[in-house]
């Protein structure tokens, strides 16, 4: 282990790093971009994706400071994007970002990382809470809604949420989705959208209960006197 990665005091005397000492380094580190030195750290037993820096991450801390060239280290340095925290969902990298519309840093997340469906569903919840149209926009343009489940139990909650207050074109939105509608642009209104979905559907349920075979009739003799 160098010195010029961890001075002496870094070290306990259990062998332990003294986490204070290591968030001040690490921090000042990635402000200043230094990689040579982050990767070493790493090198020397630094976890990168333990929350050193006032509960962030070393990529959340990045990405909250728009460090750009430590997030693409950082990223080449495998460091986790899908890790969440369900008693603190905001650090996670994809929602940290979302949650200030900084689309070209999870564009290079996306390219080392792409965001798992438990991440999409808490970003898609991000954008309905904030009404943020850019983001939502930027997940439809980028089919990240593909692999959701026909009426995701996740969306329904979405929905039926009367504190989430949704305004009219992003519950439309939640519609469509929830009923796994194609978002694509064409000449279709949301509207008309969400009620051929609804049609399909139920023509669905039609073609299905004609094509079920018919029970047979439960007939009782009466027994011969």
């Amino acid at each position: 282990m160098s010195n010029n990665v961890l001075p002496p005091g870094y070290i306990s005397e259990d062998g332990k790093l003294k986490q204070k000492l290591v968030r001040q380094w690490l921090g000042q580190h990635i402000i200043d971009e230094n990689m040579v030195m982050i990767e070493e750290m790493a090198q020397a037993g630094v976890d990168l994706d333990y929350r050193h820096l006032h509960n962030l991450s070393a990529l959340t801390y990045a990405i909250k400071h728009r460090k750009m060239k430590a997030i693409e280290g950082l990223l080449k340095l495998g460091v986790k994007t899908n890790l969440l925290d369900v008693l603190s969902p905001h650090v996670n990298p994809y929602l940290y970002a979302a949650s200030g519309t900084l689309i070209d840093i999870i564009n290079i997340m996306r390219e080392y990382d792409p965001p798992n469906k438990v991440i999409r569903l808490n970003m898609l919840t991000q954008c309905m809470r904030n009404h943020n149209s850019i983001m939502l926009k930027y997940m439809i343009q980028h089919d990240m809604f593909d692999d959701f489940d026909l009426h995701e139990a996740s969306i329904k909650l979405m929905l039926d949420d009367k504190h989430l207050k949704l305004q009219p074109k992003f519950r439309t939105t939640l519609e469509l989705i929830y009923n796994k509608v194609d978002l694509g642009n064409d000449d279709l209104t949301l509207a008309k959208k969400i009620d051929a979905a609804r049609r399909q559907a139920f023509d669905n349920k039609k073609s299905a209960l004609f094509k079920a075979p018919a029970p047979k009739p439960n007939i009782r003799r009466r027994p011969k006197p």
